[in-house]
């Protein structure tokens, strides 16, 4: 038995994520675990599905269990995102390998990169061109070019590269035995806004879905991901967007003090008095959006900052390790890696809803932010969803074929 981690949104599941699952078996992985991000991902959105649909597309088309990302790390930066699933797969106790998919698809050269952005050189300039008003990840860039050279550099520059590179630094920070596996990367880049044969971003999918339907969106998913996701959209459970919740997210933050907003993630340098004073005169999110963001601040910083804000998410939750493993869903290879982590795993395992009723501490905490991220989710769909799915869910238990 070879366990092997997967971290994703499959938001929605398409041909990519499949060749990626595909290409991860041909390396050796009789198993596969994958950390699946919650209600909202990680550019401050909610997910065009539930998190149990994408569980049962996941299930349908190649992995074996899966895992929750909660709230606080699902919705973070780069950073945060990969230190939280990381933690999750160390916590199960039997994962061997960890599979991402890549730009580059040189694994030397990402993990050459991993260790450029620790360099004591690096770190030291890295202020400089903080200070020039460039957002973190191009300043580090800059700072890696200026102390390694453009060669180590340029790995920096690509969405799915970077990920990668935070992924290693997350196991080197845990000081986790792993093995690292690079899937080169086919067909389209990430947020690629036109298709290739079969393949086609998760960004252009959900901007089809929202904008114009299903139709386009079919020849680019596998079957069983479109008869699940014909499904949600026939029950107006699909596609979840914010703009269904434009108005109660822009209540939200008029209702706000500037302490409240600065006590969420990412908020720092008074931009907190930036977002409140657009969302005086912000008519919807993107123009709430257009007038905060600048060369400093992305739109994906300033889409988080919001939906923190809207979800009553506080700062300094994702540099603390995931205090549960949230089980959604499996097949019979995944009782086996169950079977195998009840022995092994360092981490609570919770599979049935009403265990959640008895956690404590920072996991109640994180277990209440989930629920409450799930309830207002509901609100994002066509029709207005019950509350509380976290606890009334199922365990999806996917039947050997």
């Amino acid at each position: 038995m070879k366990i092997v981690g997967i971290v994703a949104e499959y938001n929605p599941f398409h041909y990519g994520h499949r060749h990626h699952i595909l290409e991860t078996r041909k390396k050796g992985a009789t198993h596969i675990v994958a950390v699946v991000s919650g209600h909202f991902v990680q550019r401050g959105e909610p997910s065009v599905v539930s998190k149990f649909a994408r569980t049962k597309m996941a299930l349908k088309n190649g992995v074996d269990l899966v895992l929750e990302l909660p709230l606080p790390w699902s919705m973070s930066s780069a950073e945060g995102f990969a230190f939280g699933a990381v933690s999750i797969l160390q916590g199960l106790g039997c994962v061997e390998g960890l599979s991402f998919g890549s730009e580059c698809g040189n694994l030397e050269q990402l993990k050459q990169a991993a260790l450029s952005c620790d360099h004591p050189e690096v770190l030291k300039i890295l202020p400089h061109y903080l200070d020039q008003g460039l957002p973190f990840p191009t300043a580090r860039q800059k700072a890696v070019s200026h102390v390694l050279g453009e060669d180590v550099a340029g790995i920096l520059q690509s969405p799915n590269d970077q990920l990668g590179v935070e992924y290693l630094r997350a196991i080197h920070s845990l000081g986790w035995d792993v093995q690292p596996m690079c899937i080169p990367r086919v067909g389209v880049q990430h947020d690629q806004d036109s298709s290739h044969r079969r393949f086609a971003s998760a960004s252009l999918l959900r901007q089809w879905m929202i904008k114009e339907g299903l139709d386009n969106v079919k020849s680019f998913v596998p079957p069983s991901s479109f008869d699940i996701l014909k499904d949600q959209w026939d029950m107006r459970a699909a596609p979840a967007s914010l703009q269904n919740m434009d108005r109660c997210v822009l209540a939200r933050l008029r209702t706000m003090t500037a302490e409240e907003l600065r006590s969420c993630p990412d908020v720092s340098e008074g931009l907190e008095h930036r977002i409140l004073k657009a969302a005086k005169t912000a008519w919807n999110l993107p123009s709430l959006y257009d007038a905060v963001k600048t060369k400093r601040y992305t739109h994906s910083r300033i889409r988080r900052i919001c939906m923190a804000a809207f979800l009553q998410l506080p700062a300094g939750m994702a540099k603390q390790r995931p205090p549960i493993l949230r089980v959604l869903g499996m097949n019979h290879r995944g009782r086996e890696i169950l079977s195998l982590a009840s022995q092994r795993a360092t981490l609570p395992i919770v599979s049935r809803s009403k265990e959640l009723f008895s956690l404590k501490g920072f996991a109640e905490k994180v277990s209440k932010l989930e629920r409450t991220a799930g309830n207002l989710w509901a609100l994002c769909t066509p029709s207005v969803l019950p509350s509380d799915m976290d606890l009334t869910a199922k365990l999806l238990v996917e039947e050997k074929l």
